[in-house]
């Protein structure tokens, strides 16, 4: 049932490249503060940048030729993380912890 009385609706994705894209951030969690970040398609630059759960920018990281790349969170203090990576189109987020 959908509020406005018509029913649900589906919505069909006609860009299939749009959820191609993902990332893969090893191991998950880490109890080192070290990541080993992964693209299934890589892209020529990108941007990393992390958050912590109330929003505050803790890292901001441009690299070039990223397939994988390790990331060294190491100084920061144990939580959750949201990782962004945007590659001039796309944002891929990925949820990490460090125990």
């Amino acid at each position: 049932f959908h509020p406005d009385g018509q029913g649900a609706k589906a919505w069909i994705n006609l860009n299939p490249s749009i959820n191609s894209k993902k990332i893969i951030v090893s191991p998950n969690p880490s109890t080192t503060g070290i990541f080993t970040l992964t693209l299934t398609d890589p892209v020529k630059t990108a941007t990393i940048e992390l958050y912590n759960m109330i929003g505050q920018k803790m890292h901001t990281e441009k690299v070039s030729s990223l397939s994988e790349h390790n990331l060294y969170f190491d100084y920061l203090p144990k939580g959750s993380y949201l990782l962004k990576v945007f590659d001039g189109v796309d944002i891929l987020t990925k949820n990490i912890i460090i125990k």
